[in-house]
């Protein structure tokens, strides 16, 4: 079987590609826009939130509910960044709740007709926190920083090419260990710098609307997270970064 592959790997290996001869460099996703033309609607939205600080995308739900966070939980975490996230316009393309009236937070709901809105809207985020869905495969074709949060223990099968996800695994979906995904989404920070200089170097060698990531080694690994043991990992991480700054 095929039980011990990635699923990148995986999928070469059933089209008859030596994925073995393939550099990591090479695995990984690619998204062209140039035949998408977004509303003025959604543009200049775009554009007016900006003017009012970073942009953060929440999304919480998935089709599958067992990679959902609960609604209840859902709630309490926009909150939760609408109070500590001051520097952010919180944004979500889904329902979360109605009752929720803040200046930082927007539905763009209406305005994600379809998949290349979307595509679009995530394109324009500076960091997202999402459940496991088709979100962060999206955003980490576009370079934003991402927070993923699995409850399938092997998630690294899914993510081993991902190079700006930073997983969190929930082995228990009680509110104490959701709530640890605001305190850990300002960790992506570490990587805002790097990821600013890979994109102005794929911007100098292709098309800002065509994305494609050729300075990869630059950029650090994705961490891996698991929220009963962040604390810990959270001096960890800062060493690795130092160490990593030291080096190039």
């Amino acid at each position: 079987g095929l039980d011990f592959l990635n699923y990148v790997d995986a999928w070469l290996f059933k089209f008859g590609i030596d994925y073995k001869k393939i550099v990591d460099d090479e695995k990984y996703n690619q998204i062209n826009l140039s035949n998408y033309q977004a509303s003025d609607s959604l543009k200049n939205k775009l554009i007016d939130l900006k003017s009012k600080g970073k942009l953060l995308l929440f999304h919480p739900y998935s089709a599958n509910i067992n990679k959902s966070i609960p609604q209840t939980i859902a709630v309490d975490i926009l909150k939760e960044l609408l109070l500590k996230a001051d520097d952010y316009m919180i944004i979500s393309t889904l329902l979360i709740d109605s009752k929720i009236k803040d200046d930082r937070f927007v539905d763009l709901t209406k305005e994600s007709k379809n998949l290349n809105d979307f595509m679009y809207i995530i394109s324009s985020m500076d960091k997202i926190i999402t459940a496991d869905t088709s979100t962060y495969h999206i955003s980490d074709a576009f370079m934003i920083p991402t927070i993923t949060i699995f409850t399938d223990e092997n998630y690294l099968k899914k993510i081993k090419y991902f190079k700006y996800t930073k997983a969190i695994l929930i082995k228990d979906k009680s509110k104490t260990h959701y709530v640890k995904i605001v305190e850990l989404y300002k960790k992506i920070d570490d990587k805002e710098n790097l990821v600013k200089q890979e994109r102005k170097d794929v911007k100098d060698a292709k098309s800002t609307k065509y994305v494609k990531r050729d300075a990869i080694k630059k950029i650090i690994a994705a961490w891996i997270i698991t929220v009963p043991a962040a604390a810990i990992l959270s001096a960890a991480i800062f060493f690795m970064i130092k160490g990593f700054m030291a080096s190039i």
